[in-house]
Order: C-alpha cells, then structure tokens, then sequence
C-alpha cells in the first residue's frame, strides 16, 4: 500500500514531529522518496535542499517531479518507484 505525505516549511522547529511521523511510514532502513516542488525549479536549487534535509533525516531524496514547465514523465514514473 502507497502512502502519500505531502507538507513544506520544514524549516520550522515544529516540523521535528511531522518528520518523525513520517519516518514511521516507511518500511525500509533508509528509505527513497520522490519530490514534487510547488513551483518551478529550474536550477534544481530547492531540489538540492530538500536531499540535504531528508538526507539528515537517513531518507535519499532519488528525484524531482516537476508538474509544470519541466514535466519529464520518465520522472513520474522513477518517482512511483521511491517508498514515497
């Protein structure tokens, strides 16, 4: 069964919650999510800042599904592949 976690401002202290909750979802030892911006991101620069803040957290951020401008449906389809 897929599970779906969506939310943003990690950067909140409140988050420290939200972060652990989620890490109980996964059945994995280091688990693989995909990334789904909210906007564009064209220079890949909240893509590399979200790996190095799941990264800390044991998760590898493996791809970044943009459903704008960039849509690359290969993508979409590695990101189906992640444990979130």
């Amino acid at each position: 069964m897929r599970k779906l976690a969506l939310y943003c401002d990690q950067v909140i202290p409140e988050n420290h919650k939200i972060n652990q909750r989620l890490l109980t979802l996964f059945t994995t030892p280091h688990p693989s999510i995909g990334y789904i911006p909210s906007a564009s991101d064209p220079g890949g620069q909240y893509y590399q800042d979200r790996k190095t803040y799941y990264s800390a957290l044991g998760v590898d951020v493996v791809v970044s599904c943009e459903l704008d401008n960039h849509y690359q449906p290969e993508n979409f389809a590695r990101m189906l592949q992640c444990d979130g």
